[in-house]
């Protein structure tokens, strides 16, 4: 079922980028990223990892479908502009930085210690085990879009963003924060792209998701 829903995808990037006659168009990207997803999730490189069922797979499909369809449907009214006017509050952005430093120390308290202190110390406990129920998944969402938001505007700031998903040894949160930095750039700073320093990125990237892998699953090969 797995393979046969990356062949849909396939084919649903295929007609996309036919249609749009461009490659890194935003539509084109979010298909290409998810076949990229499924065919690592295919090769199964974890041993940790489990296969999607077959009602997995039928909500990705469907997830896909409609977020494409949304999109054709209302193609002549979106509009990707990067405007001076349409960037962030400067003050919000700060409000939130604080909120997640708030909530961060709250839920190492909640949990009494994070991830990497945990494999530090030898315990039993996991990243599983951290964070207070419902409220964490929302506050990596907030950790991965601040910390997105920093990367492509050099902040400084990216270094709080980035040392939380490290102490919690979530790939999840590194990974999504540096692929949306890069899907960003590709779709307003093509001609500026150095694709030497992407090169580098990406091998930096598979090798830490690798290491910090390692270290999470407590695998030293």
């Amino acid at each position: 079922m797995n393979l046969l829903l990356m062949i849909c995808v396939l084919f649903l990037s295929v007609m996309v980028c036919w249609k749009y006659k461009n490659l890194f168009h935003p539509l084109v990207i979010f298909n290409l990223l998810w076949l990229i997803i499924l065919g690592l999730h295919h090769l199964q490189l974890s041993t940790l990892q489990q296969t999607f069922s077959d009602r997995s797979c039928l909500i990705f499909l469907g997830a896909i479908l409609t977020f494409n369809l949304v999109f054709f449907l209302f193609d002549k009214k979106i509009k990707i502009k990067c405007q001076q006017h349409d960037e962030p509050n400067k003050k919000i952005l700060t409000i939130l930085k604080y909120m997640v430093i708030i909530i961060f120390v709250v839920e190492i308290i909640y949990s009494q210690g994070f991830p990497l202190y945990w494999k530090i110390i030898d315990s039993n406990k996991t990243y599983m085990d951290f964070g207070i129920p419902s409220l964490n998944g929302a506050f990596l969402g907030l950790v991965i879009l601040l910390g997105t938001l920093s990367l492509v505007k050099k902040e400084k700031s990216f270094f709080l963003y980035f040392g939380i998903g490290i102490l919690l040894l979530s790939r999840q949160v590194l990974l999504s924060m540096i692929i949306e930095a890069i899907v960003i750039y590709f779709c307003y700073y093509f001609k500026k792209i150095s694709f030497i320093k992407l090169s580098i990125l990406f091998l930096s990237v598979v090798i830490g998701f690798s290491l910090l892998g390692n270290i999470r699953s407590g695998n030293s090969e």
